[in-house]
């Protein structure tokens, strides 16, 4: 259907497909104005990031207290009940200290994991910290060579590397490779990078690696609103690994949103997954941390497909007669259906009769033209969109008093 009525003007644009990192229940709960789920949920949010086709789930940062300790030991524990290729994450710095508490986790239960081992690299950082080079290098020589030791997985994440400068930067990558690092993370940890800057640094990066049998990763934030972007950038550049979070919680303004990704991801025809079960993770995001939701946020904000305009649902409405298939396609880019949502009629002054049409058989009523007349000539005047209790008022009185 999309092929014969639709031209894409982004098809063939070279992504594929790559590794999703989801970092919610670390730097997703850095946010502010969330309450924090407690064991069980993070357990059920778990199922729903394996059911949602996550590869990598980080799980928490064990130093940061026993409790969290005790917690990533249970969150550990469940992955052998539920057998899923998923590979379970922690987060440290460059420090033993922070690393033997993963080292326990994995030995305790058994199951191999994986740590990302985090330090600030940018000029910024080392001027505050009172760091040098030296310093920087030995933190990485040391922390990557105890994780070999005690057979542990790592992958360097340079903080703020975005605004790290090219020298430093060769160095840090460089050493990482000399003592084993799996893997290196580009953190833009403030969000500064806009899209030229994120290729410039991954090609910049990739060109160090040379070939080693090292994976690059991405860890993106949202300061600029460019976080998604920046990630689809990543991607199309031979990123293997992308960080992400669902609703784009974390730090700030947050992180790469996993269901915006995701979404785009599928659109490009990258990902072979059901997108319903991405809406149904990103719904218990929000039950369990009391996230607040824009409205408009993409894919899963309550007005996504909700239309109060006269135009848009005439022609909706017309889809909808001539073929049911196509009403998802004519103001969406990303059709409800997929999601396992659908398309909604709202009314208010910018509303017509198609939009009260459409509103009626959403709540399963009769086409009564007086009802019609009447809700129209409401909306006309009303400053906002109609409530449910008003519509439930015009038509109780137009039904009760037989008009």
């Amino acid at each position: 259907m999309n092929d014969v009525f639709l031209y894409d003007w982004s098809a063939n644009n070279g992504l594929k497909k790559c590794y999703i990192l989801d970092d919610t229940l670390r730097d997703g709960l850095q946010s502010v104005n969330l309450v924090s789920p407690n064991i069980d949920e993070k357990i059920l949010l778990i199922n729903y990031m394996i059911n949602a086709g996550i590869d990598v789930i980080t799980l928490s940062y064990p130093a940061m207290s026993k409790i969290t300790e005790q917690e990533s030991l249970i969150m550990l524990k469940h992955f052998t009940s539920v057998r899923a290729k998923v590979l379970p994450d922690f987060a440290a710095r460059t420090l033993i200290k922070d690393i033997q508490p993963i080292v326990n986790l994995q030995e305790k239960t058994g199951i191999k994991v994986q740590a990302h081992l985090f330090i600030g690299c940018s000029a910024l950082r080392q001027h505050i910290e009172k760091w040098n080079i030296e310093f920087i290098r030995d933190r990485i020589r040391e922390s990557l060579y105890f994780a070999q030791q005690q057979n542990l997985q790592a992958v360097l994440v340079i903080e703020d590397g975005t605004r790290t400068d090219p020298t430093m930067l060769s160095e840090i990558v460089e050493t990482a490779i000399l003592y084993g690092a799996k893997g290196i993370c580009i953190a833009d940890t403030t969000g500064y990078a806009d899209c030229a800057a994120t290729k410039k640094i991954i090609e910049f990066t990739k060109h160090i690696v040379n070939n080693n049998e090292i994976h690059l990763e991405w860890h993106g934030h949202n300061d600029r609103g460019l976080a998604l972007a920046n990630a689809l950038t990543a991607i199309a550049e031979g990123i293997e690994v992308i960080h992400a979070t669902s609703l784009g919680l974390g730090e700030r303004t947050g992180n790469v949103p996993f269901e915006v990704l995701m979404a785009n991801l599928f659109l490009y025809g990258c990902l072979d997954i059901d997108m319903k079960s991405v809406y149904e993770y990103a719904k218990a995001t929000r039950k369990f941390t009391k996230a607040l939701i824009a409205p408009n946020h993409p894919v899963v904000g309550d007005n996504v497909f909700t239309t109060a305009t006269g135009t848009h649902a005439a022609a909706m409405y017309k889809a909808a007669q001539t073929d049911c298939g196509l009403v998802d396609y004519v103001y969406s880019s990303i059709p409800a259906h997929v999601l396992g949502r659908k398309q909604q009629f709202e009314i208010g002054r910018m509303s017509g009769i198609a939009s009260i049409v459409g509103k009626l058989i959403e709540m399963g009523l009769p086409q009564n033209h007086t009802i019609i007349n009447e809700i129209l000539e409401k909306a006309k005047k009303s400053n906002a969109i109609l409530t449910q209790n008003e519509l439930d008022t015009i038509i109780k009185y137009i039904e009760t008093n037989n008009i």
